[in-house]
């Protein structure tokens, strides 16, 4: 039916006058337009994901993890706390499945000076408190990771100084002490939250993420549902849970009974029957590689008897252990890591050349070491304790949960630690700095210096060698540390490097990430 002559010309001047103050706003107001914009487009998502709730809102997707962290804290970077906390929260960079960064909370940034950097943060984005994020929320996160007593990235964030710009909510700046080639990959560690926590101890996991927190069970379970205000992508599952299996049996039968539908760490001996019976089964390396590290200011001061010990370890037994899944490894990082040395061989495996070193220091009698290693090792640890044992050594082991094995790191009372570093940055620069530096708590180095070992020369290069900007230059400079502390030096030994298990049904379309973190957005 045609409209009659003055109703069209009343409709044409809404249009008109609707069409000229968006150009308006747009030409002379942009913040409003962009604010706008913003309005319109999560009303539009806002409608979306309500006709999906229609669809799909009763879709579940269950993941099953071993064990349950016990925390969401936002500053840690124990891999079950992080994969739990990335549900809720997010960073202003992201690292992708392939560690590659991409813009994320911040959606444009550049460089003003070689130390000084301008960010932007994206428009339209609210914490699940509906509270718009701001300048001073991502201030507060920065202090928080810095300054948190437990905070994993102390280490990160040394040097590295956050500054407001005037009368902006949405534009600061990042100040770095020395040019800092990775600071992107950083700040894909630092996740934001409501400046209100900042101080908080314990608080209601509270992100701007496409899932929120919907409670737990202690030792059972955490429950997420969707953020229908989310900024991006509407996620494709309404509900998500993460559910503990400690014992192996239990992970095999949550997956076969369909409790979960996506199993991490699952058993190496169950691949075959897992994948006869029609789920599949995903192998990434894990990042991180397994080693000891030496207390070189006791027994092991003597380079003699730190290299017996590197002689009198076989690596391919580890391989025997994970039944076949895992990978002996010559040094420190993964052969996918920036500052990954090729021309570095292991020690080999030489029993006797182990014992006749250790009897040059002790001929009749044991020599009496301690060693602490963490939970869960404990078969690796009934090995090496055997080998020590063979060439002159009398072990005495402690087995002791991650916190309290991190909190006697300081205490230095141990000769020998079992430790293992995951390289999240997919650079050995974290391992350097916070592992093998000395420990300064002034510059937040050596956070994680398992044994206290020190050597000046090596803290002048790391210190060095992670301010340049040239890849070619900065490699050489990592891969001639690597060198010297595996091979000249004797930081430790290298052990292996474990891989991951994933499996999946058939109904989800699931891709591990490289770093091991389970995003339930990102399944689909």
């Amino acid at each position: 039916m045609e409209l009659p002559p003055f109703l069209k010309n009343i409709l044409m001047t809404v249009v008109y006058g609707l069409a000229l103050g968006v150009l308006g706003l747009y030409l002379f107001f942009p913040g409003a337009f962009v604010l706008m914009r913003d309005t319109v487009k999560g009303s539009f998502f806002a409608m979306n994901s309500s006709l999906s709730d229609q669809k799909d809102g009763e879709e579940k997707l269950s993941i099953g993890l071993v064990n349950d962290p016990g925390s969401m804290e936002p500053t840690s970077l124990d891999p079950a706390v992080r994969t739990l906390a990335l549900q809720v929260y997010e960073p202003l960079v992201r690292s992708d499945r392939f560690l590659s960064t991409q813009p994320w909370l911040a959606q444009s940034w550049g460089r003003v000076t070689p130390t000084v950097w301008r960010f932007q943060l994206r428009n339209g984005m609210f914490f699940h408190t509906n509270q718009p994020v701001t300048v001073s929320d991502v201030v507060a996160s920065f202090r928080r990771a810095s300054s948190y007593s437990s905070s994993d990235l102390k280490g990160i964030l040394s040097g590295i100084t956050i500054v407001p710009v005037p009368k902006e909510t949405s534009i600061f700046e990042i100040h770095t002490k020395e040019p800092d080639p990775l600071l992107l990959q950083k700040l894909t560690t630092i996740l934001i939250i409501p400046r209100e926590n900042e101080m908080k101890l314990v608080f209601v996991p509270t992100g701007t993420g496409p899932y929120r927190f919907a409670g737990s069970k202690k030792g059972e379970s955490y429950a997420f549902s969707r953020f229908d205000s989310y900024w991006g992508a509407v996620p494709h599952y309404h509900d998500v849970t993460f559910s503990f299996y400690p014992d192996k049996k239990d992970r095999v039968a949550a997956i076969r009974s369909g409790n979960v539908d996506i199993l991490a760490a699952a058993p190496s001996e169950e691949v075959e029957s897992l994948t006869r019976s029609g789920f599949r089964v995903d192998v990434l390396p894990s990042l991180e590689v397994n080693f000891l590290t030496f207390n070189t200011h006791g027994v092991f001061k003597s380079l003699v008897l730190r290299k017996a010990v590197s002689s009198a370890i076989d690596r391919s037994v580890f391989e025997k252990f994970a039944n076949g899944y895992a990978a002996t490894v010559s040094q420190y990082v993964s052969s996918g890591v920036y500052g990954y040395n090729p021309a570095i061989s292991s020690i080999p495996y030489d029993l006797p050349l182990a014992q006749s070193s250790v009897k040059q220091f002790s001929e009749f009698d044991l020599i009496p070491i301690k060693l602490s290693f963490v939970q869960g090792l404990e078969t690796a640890g009934d090995y090496i304790v055997t080998q020590l044992r063979l060439i002159g050594f009398d072990p005495k082991v402690t087995y002791l949960s991650w916190d309290d094995f991190r909190s006697a790191l300081p205490d230095n009372q141990s000769d020998i630690y079992f430790f293992g570093w995951k390289s999240d940055l997919g650079s050995a620069s974290d391992f350097f700095l916070n592992a093998i530096h000395s420990v300064s708590v002034s510059k937040g180095f050596g956070q994680y210096n398992a044994g206290q070992y020190s050597h000046h020369e090596i803290d002048n290069q790391i210190e060095q060698s992670v301010h340049v900007f040239d890849d070619a230059k900065r490699l050489t400079m990592y891969q001639e540390i690597m060198k010297i502390i595996t091979l000249d030096d004797v930081y430790g030994v290298p052990l292996f490097e474990s891989q991951v298990l994933y499996a999946s049904n058939k109904r989800v379309n699931f891709h591990p990430r490289i770093d091991g973190y389970i995003i339930a957005s990102d399944i689909d």
